[in-house]
């Protein structure tokens, strides 16, 4: 059976690590739940297991991300907080806030296409995949924040704010989301990938 070599060729007949096919496997159910671009998940499979801040020095400061772990929504929430946050400095913030809160500039980083129709967001990947999500909060030019329409467990969301470094003053991109237990890094991982794809669209 073939498998994807690190630099991206591919390579017969070497056994992968065991735990790298475990990893794979999560990752790829995450991207499916998250309706994730293929591309960017077919991206991750190539990269090493642990993405190190090396990877971010090209824009900036490296981005952080942490994981915050609390009960202060619902005392028996399941899934777990997770904060990321990724330096913005050379972007203007009109155009970073259109990218995150418009069907235009959720379109082409986020999905293949986006309509947003009385606050219900339809994402498409590709010509069979669909998802919906319906802004919960939005404070222009600053917050939007999404729920998706089929997500079960109560308090859970997915936020992009604009926000500005309290040293530096540069505009910062933070992500608030949630993961289910255990699955906080490969999670932090899409959302690197996400950020990767709207550093490339808008060239920040």
């Amino acid at each position: 059976m073939e498998s994807v070599t690190t630099c991206g060729r591919r390579k017969g007949g070497n056994k992968k690590d065991p735990s790298e096919l475990k990893r794979q496997a999560r990752l790829e159910s995450l991207a499916k739940n998250h309706a994730l671009h293929f591309s960017i998940y077919k991206t991750m499979l190539i990269l090493p297991a642990k993405i190190t801040n090396s990877t971010f020095t090209s824009f900036g400061n490296s981005r952080t991300c942490k994981t915050s772990i609390t009960n202060t929504i619902q005392s028996s929430m399941r899934k777990q907080k997770i904060h990321c946050e990724y330096p913005m400095a050379s972007a203007s913030a009109t155009v970073l806030w259109n990218a995150i809160s418009t069907a235009s500039g959720l379109q082409g980083w986020f999905a293949d296409k986006v309509t947003i129709v009385h606050k219900l967001c339809t994402f498409q990947w590709g010509e069979e995949e669909t998802r919906q999500a319906t802004i919960l909060y939005i404070q222009p030019g600053c917050c939007i924040r999404f729920r998706w329409k089929d997500e079960d467990e109560p308090g859970c969301f997915f936020e992009m704010k604009l926000t500005n470094d309290e040293l530096t003053n540069d505009l910062m991109l933070e992500i608030t989301d949630f993961a289910e237990p255990g699955e906080e890094d490969e999670q932090k991982e899409l959302w690197d990938m996400q950020f990767e794809a709207l550093r490339s669209v808008y060239g920040v």
